[in-house]
């Protein structure tokens, strides 16, 4: 929902907006529903400025079998509980996640307000299983330009030579 009110609103909408309607129906659980065993627990959540804004901060631990492919979606929320801003965490860079593993992961910045989120939601989407092809990795936007934009590049090009060099170490290589 965030996503479809964010792609669609033209750039005067906050302007001209008199009134903000939220109205949509949402899933029901059933009162037997249980999430999967394999989804990873978010242990621990702390929102951290940054030199280029708010971030999520945490740890965050695997269940009984390996997982990949593993995204934690954080929405803040002001005040009166309304989302106005999203990022994303990408643990281990999407790779794939051993069982019963304890480790910590960090969102990018916030993209649309340097505001302090009063409150922060998740949502941990991953893939069963162990990645078949660890080489291939998904291709994102272009990132923005100047110098936030060049601090994500570095952090993600730090973040695959340590994840390469770690598969070598375990494959004794």
């Amino acid at each position: 929902m965030w996503h479809g009110i964010i792609s669609d609103a033209p750039a005067d909408f906050i302007e001209t907006a008199r009134q903000l309607v939220y109205n949509f129906d949402g899933v029901r659980f059933f009162e037997d529903y249980l999430p999967s065993p394999l989804e990873p627990a978010v242990l621990y959540t702390d929102l951290r400025m940054s030199d280029a804004g708010w971030l999520v901060g945490g740890i965050l631990r695997t269940g009984a079998l390996p997982i990949y492919n593993v995204s934690i979606d954080f929405f803040a929320r002001d005040s009166d509980g309304l989302i106005f801003d999203d990022t994303s965490a990408y643990p281990e860079d999407l790779g794939t996640l051993d069982p019963n593993t304890t480790l910590f992961y960090e969102s990018f910045p916030f993209t649309f307000s340097d505001e302090l989120p009063d409150s922060v939601s998740y949502y941990v989407g991953y893939i069963e299983g162990t990645d078949p092809d660890p080489g291939s990795k998904l291709i994102f936007d272009a990132p923005e330009a100047g110098e936030r934009g060049e601090r994500t590049v570095a952090v993600a090009r730090v973040r695959r030579a340590l994840r390469d060099a770690k598969e070598r170490l375990s494959l004794g290589r």
